[in-house]
């Protein structure tokens, strides 16, 4: 394949911009201009020559941080997100709709809803839910999916009563006059996946067809999922799953802290696996329960046994109080520049980061995964509901690069949209669905905040040698944008889309383009 007549923009300093693209064999063979000597094929035959039409190639985007299951899911759960519903009674009218050619005793399950969006501004009950589905379980996930609400049915079927306790880390919130559930349930996920039943078959095929073909759209050719459950049977599922249904994106597995990698592996490494591949420890790290979870001591054991098997963390810390306790365990691990892993610790969002933890992060090495998306998609939210001097501390994607931090970006898919262009737009512009500013201080250029999703994003998932920028020998995946974002007005954005993806030289979406 030959793109040509293209704006071409590698990521690579050292070879910025082109218009020609060669392609062999999945591996990109020319990056440059007609005019340096490039050696066409004849026409015809076995070569695709593919004119670009002025549109303006980059690397295919990388999204450090997803939920495939997740996002399946979404895609055949009623949506209850901020775009489609704002209060509690259209929750119900939705559930409603739903249950009415349901069989009693069949599962709903409902995604997206956030309280602060919704106008009666507080989570909906087991008592809401009740009403509009009283014969089914139902289960209503928060938009960040830390919290589900549960009817009664749902709850009676997994045994959660005014006799069951917290969990360690855990929250299931009560009524106020008794110790009954009120349906509230934070940070009950794991446990939920184990107890519920699994989603139907050909309705996860469909889910996770659909969620592949939008990320094609969306441009993403590469992405690793960051789920905290994760164990060996979903490894197992996720092979099958990247490979076997919908288009073959090229994914990277987070396995959770309870499973044991190095024995997995058998010496096997990392670097040595191709696609689907085995990435980063998930560790998540919380202080809802009112105390940190997992303890210190027991956070600095989770590091020394990652530097003893060589597997880097991701770690989920958005609480300054859990991003401070994991700053100190690792230290007291021996810090975390380890030569030998095969990509960086890396803290997985970063919402809320004053100084002293851009230091700490340098200090020890640490890669960071952002999501750029939540500024477009949640902004407006933020400055309704975040205190001003903490919102001067949110997401400061300029104080992280001037740091010299490796930045990456994560949609966080589904908990927002994965279109890196928004996420892009919103470090960019630093503006949020409504048009309102936040932060704006800490904006980044077009190609800082392209590299977050491209370089980055690679570095981090320990892939800049395969991916991340268009040079010679690296695989060729490529995305063609309608237009240059490093030239077009902030307006014009809107109307910037992904005229086609390609994956190991392989077109494989396309919008009018071929």
């Amino acid at each position: 394949m030959v793109l040509y007549n293209a704006n071409v923009v590698t990521m690579d300093p050292t070879n910025p911009r082109a218009n020609v693209v060669a392609i062999e064999n999945g591996r990109i063979a020319f990056v440059g201009y007609a005019s340096d000597g490039f050696s066409f094929p004849l026409q015809g035959g076995r070569v695709s020559w593919v004119d670009c039409q002025g549109g303006t190639v980059i690397p295919g985007f990388h999204d450090a941080h997803i939920h495939l299951e997740g996002m399946a899911a979404a895609e055949i759960s009623v949506d209850c997100s901020p775009a489609n519903v704002g209060s509690i009674r259209e929750i119900q009218l939705l559930i409603a709709q739903k249950a009415k050619g349901l069989p009693p005793g069949h599962w709903i399950r409902c995604r997206g809803y956030h309280e602060t969006n919704l106008a009666d501004y507080r989570h909906p009950i087991r008592y809401d839910l009740d009403v509009c589905a009283p014969f089914n379980p139902v289960k209503l996930t928060h938009q960040s999916g830390h919290a589900s609400v549960l009817n009664s049915c749902a709850l009676e079927l997994l045994g959660i009563d005014e006799t069951m306790v917290d969990m360690p880390g855990t929250v299931i919130e009560r009524n106020t006059d008794s110790n009954i559930p009120n349906g509230v349930l934070l940070e009950m996920e794991e446990w939920l996946s184990q107890h519920m039943p699994s989603i139907d078959n050909e309705d996860r095929q469909k889910g996770i067809r659909s969620a592949k073909d939008k990320l094609l759209y969306w441009g993403i050719t590469s992405f690793q999922d960051a789920t905290a459950t994760n164990d060996l049977s979903q490894w197992d599922e996720f092979t099958t799953t990247v490979d076997g249904i919908g288009p073959p994106l090229k994914g990277t597995f987070m396995l959770s802290t309870g499973v044991d990698q190095a024995k997995f592996l058998s010496g096997k490494n990392h670097r040595g696996q191709y696609f689907p591949r085995l990435g980063h420890t998930k560790v998540m790290v919380t202080a809802t329960a009112g105390s940190i979870h997992p303890e210190l001591p027991d956070l600095v054991g989770v590091f020394q046994k990652s530097h003893q098997d060589g597997v880097p963390l991701a770690v989920h810390a958005v609480e300054l109080e859990a991003v401070a306790a994991v700053l100190e365990a690792l230290r007291q691990a021996g810090g975390g520049k380890q030569t030998d892993f095969f990509a960086p610790h890396r803290f997985e969002h970063c919402p809320e980061s004053p100084d002293w933890v851009i230091s700490g992060l340098k200090e020890l090495g640490i890669g960071v995964v952002v999501n750029p998306g939540f500024i477009y998609y949640n902004g407006d939210r933020y400055l309704q509901t975040i205190a001003e001097d903490v919102l001067q501390q949110l997401y400061p994607f300029r104080s992280m690069v001037n740091a010299q931090l490796t930045v990456a970006a994560g949609s966080d898919s589904p908990v927002v949209p994965a279109d890196p262009i928004k996420g892009i737009y919103g470090a960019v512009f630093r503006k949020t669905r409504s048009g309102s500013f936040l932060n704006l201080n800490e904006s980044l250029s077009v190609t800082e905040a392209m590299y977050m999703y491209t370089i980055g994003a690679a570095k981090v998932t320990g892939l800049e040698h395969v991916v991340g920028s268009l040079m010679v020998g690296k695989d060729a995946d490529l995305v063609v944008l309608s237009q240059d974002p490093w030239s077009i007005t902030e307006r014009a954005w809107e109307h910037l889309r992904v005229w086609a993806t390609i994956v190991d030289g392989n077109l494989l979406w396309s919008q009018g383009f071929d």
